[in-house]
């Protein structure tokens, strides 16, 4: 009868052994493997944060650069023009309520139809100026009327 016996297989006769056992072998072999794998895994790894640094300093470490290149790179237009004098107005721009002096109502004596104004708004007017001008017929068929009566 002839058995099967796992065990060390001899190359050639008194030299050794051919190979280590399996499972020794195949340790070698996954860590090896593994070694490998993470040895990549590192290198890419390593590579995408050179990467993203480099796209970090690009877009946000460039910017303060170019201010200040292009604040330096400006060319503003310089006009020169001879020096002569005048009255400049007075200007004041504010925001706020304006209340006047004094005030008038303005009543009318008399009723009738308005035939002109003889002020624009705002206009400062004196005492006993003429403001307004009244249509004075209704007012002297009225007159004439009651002389007649």
């Amino acid at each position: 009868m002839s058995e099967n016996v796992s065990g060390p297989v001899l190359d050639e006769p008194g030299h050794g052994l051919k190979d280590a056992p399996s499972s020794a072998r195949s340790k070698d072999i996954v860590r090896g493997k593994s070694k490998t794998r993470s040895r990549i895994a590192q290198g890419v790894s390593l590579l995408l944060l050179v990467i993203v640094v480099l796209l970090f300093w690009h877009f946000l470490g460039a910017k303060s650069n170019k201010a200040a290149s292009r604040a330096r790179g400006e060319v503003i237009p310089v006009e020169i023009a001879a020096a002569t004098q005048m009255d400049v107005p007075v200007q004041i721009k504010s925001i706020g309520n304006i209340e006047p002096l004094s005030t008038i109502a303005v009543r009318s004596e008399v009723e009738g139809t308005l035939q002109a104004v003889h002020f624009t708004p705002g206009q400062e007017v004196a005492k006993g100026t003429l403001l307004f001008t009244i249509d004075s017929r209704p007012l002297q068929a009225a007159l004439s009327q009651a002389e007649a009566n």
